[in-house]
C-alpha cells in the first residue's frame, strides 16, 4: 500500500491518483523510498531497508502499476535505510540508470564501517555492473528529468557522513516537493539559497 504524507487532493502526491505524473511515498521500515512517475519515466528515489517491507510496499505497488522498467534510481547516500533494498529493485525491474555520490572510504569514521556503509557502497556498484547499469557519479548539482539533484557538501568533510547526501526536489504538476535524504543543518544552509518555495 502506497503512503502519502501529503493531503491527497494535492495531485502530485496523491496516492489514488491513475494520472502518470505523480509521486508515491512508500513506508519501508525506517527507509526512505519515492517512487516518481512523469509520464512514461519512473524515477526511484532511494530503495529503504531490504526485505518484506520494501517487496510488500513498493516492489508490489510498482508492478501493479505496470512498472517494469526504472528510468533513473538516485541514491541520496549508502546508509542500510536508504540502499540495503536496491538489490530486491534491481532483481524485480529493469534499471537504465543510478545516480549517487562517490563514496570515499578512507574518509569514513569507525561508526561507519560498523555501520557497513562501504559494504552497501561497494553492493551498489557490484549489481550496477553485473546488470550493466549506467553509474552516474553525482559531483554537482545536476537535473535528472523533473528532479533537481542537489549535490549538497562536496568537501571531504565525513565526520558525520550524513552531511554528504544528496537531496533534491521533484516538480509535477505546478507543484514541488523537497526530498531531503538525511542532509544535516549544515548541508541545509548550503542548499537553502537554490530550493526556492517548496509545497
Amino acid at each position: 500500500k502506497a503512503t502519502s504524507e501529503v493531503n491527497e487532493d494535492v495531485s502530485l502526491f496523491n496516492t489514488r491518483s491513475t494520472s502518470k505524473h505523480v509521486a508515491y511515498i512508500y513506508h519501508v521500515q525506517d527507509g526512505l523510498c519515492v517512487l516518481v512517475r512523469n509520464g512514461n519515466t519512473n524515477i526511484l528515489i532511494d530503495c529503504g531497508e531490504k526485505g518484506e517491507a520494501v517487496k510488500a510496499d513498493a516492489i508490489n505497488h510498482m508492478k501493479s502499476l505496470g512498472v517494469k522498467k526504472i528510468n533513473h534510481v538516485i541514491l541520496t547516500h549508502f546508509h542500510s535505510d536508504h540502499v540495503a533494498g536496491f538489490k530486491d529493485f534491481a532483481n524485480n525491474f529493469e534499471i537504465e540508470n543510478v545516480y549517487y555520490k562517490d563514496l570515499k572510504k578512507s574518509l569514513l569514521p569507525q561508526l561507519e564501517i560498523d555501520w557497513k556503509t562501504d559494504k552497501y557502497y561497494d553492493e551498489v556498484v557490484s549489481i550496477c555492473r553485473e546488470k550493466q547499469i549506467n553509474e552516474i557519479k553525482i559531483k554537482s548539482d545536476k537535473t535528472v528529468d523533473c528532479v533537481k539533484i542537489f549535490a549538497g557538501d562536496t568537501s571531504d568533510n565525513y565526520n558525520n557522513y550524513n552531511r554528504q547526501s544528496l537531496s533534491m526536489t521533484v516538480t509535477m504538476n505546478g507543484r514541488k516537493l523537497f526530498v531531503a535524504g538525511d542532509i544535516i543543518y549544515d548541508t541545509e544552509k548550503i542548499i537553502l539559497s537554490k530550493l526556492g518555495k517548496c509545497d
